[in-house]
């Protein structure tokens, strides 16, 4: 199986090579890091077993998201019961 790359160039022209498949997973604060730890190591292996890619080519994204800036059905997370 071939190894996919995209280039890019940043804002200093530097060319970045971002190596796919990137993994991209939105949650609310209060993860500890070793819970992280364990979430992107459980994450990369399921890729790297999934779709046969070496792991070092697996790129996992965590982004912490406050209640108050996720909402459902109009309602903030952060006015949830």
């Amino acid at each position: 199986m071939a190894i996919l790359h995209t280039a890019r160039e940043n804002k200093n022209s530097v060319k970045e090579v971002m190596r796919i498949p990137v993994v991209r997973i939105d949650m609310f604060k209060g993860r500890t890091l070793a819970q992280k730890k364990v979430l992107v190591e459980k994450v990369t292996d399921a890729i790297v077993e999934a779709v046969d890619v070496p792991k070092e080519s697996v790129t996992v994204i965590l982004r912490d998201i406050d209640r108050e800036n996720f909402a459902q059905g109009g309602t903030l997370f952060s006015e949830k019961v």
